[in-house]
């Protein structure tokens, strides 16, 4: 429930129902990062070798929030290109509701009705050292390693200290989304999936 909303009421309920068809940019959220991103500065301290040890714990917190910087940075790339929810070549894809990896096939007809439907994402990068995740081609490949291009010493260091690559689906499903406003609220029920961020479907609705 979002209270005290002003503004086009008509243009919120066009923008909730493309989001109820299409999804959202699967971001991770900015609680990812600490306060004023603060788990980014010693995120790269950590991967520079610098800097007061962390536990266990805020060793996991601190790389987590470095590999979702650089997912983020290529999935604003892809947004940007307006190619977020659409098929690029050399894209990996990723089944909805798993973890299951295919490598996009332009023979395959069924490949743009099926990520219409949200039944198939593309997906981007989750940076760290080789493993049995899937690895992009063609122009799904150059765009991750223009954007990345800057952060290798972050990737080299992910991949340093042990996290395995992986890859994370660029879009969000709202599954279940109904509104309704209520005087000065906004009243919002939807389902997402493990791992993704209801603070990231409201920002496509909110300017807080």
């Amino acid at each position: 429930r979002v209270s005290e909303v002003s503004g086009d009421r008509d243009r919120a309920d066009r923008i909730l129902a493309l989001v109820r068809g299409q999804g959202v940019p699967n971001y991770f959220g900015a609680q990812r990062f600490g306060r004023e991103g603060s788990n980014l500065a010693r995120a790269g301290e950590l991967l520079a070798g610098r800097g007061r040890r962390p536990n266990r714990e805020q060793r996991g917190i601190l790389l987590s929030a470095a590999r979702s910087q650089l997912f983020n940075a290529v999935l604003a790339a892809r947004v940007a290109a307006a190619s977020w929810g659409d098929l690029v070549a050399g894209d990996v894809l990723l089944l909805a509701g798993s973890q299951r990896q295919f490598a996009f096939d332009a023979s395959d007809a069924t490949l743009p009705e099926r990520v219409r439907t949200l039944d198939v994402h593309p997906s981007g990068p989750l940076c760290g050292r080789a493993s049995r995740a899937l690895v992009p081609g063609d122009d799904a490949l150059r765009l991750e390693q223009e954007v990345l291009a800057d952060w290798q010493d972050w990737i080299d260091g992910l991949a340093r200290l042990g996290l395995d690559a992986d890859r994370r689906a660029l879009r969000l499903a709202v599954t279940d989304l109904d509104w309704q406003w209520q005087d000065d609220a906004l009243q919002l029920q939807f389902s997402l999936v493990a791992g993704a961020y209801a603070t990231v479907v409201l920002r496509e609705i909110l300017a807080c």
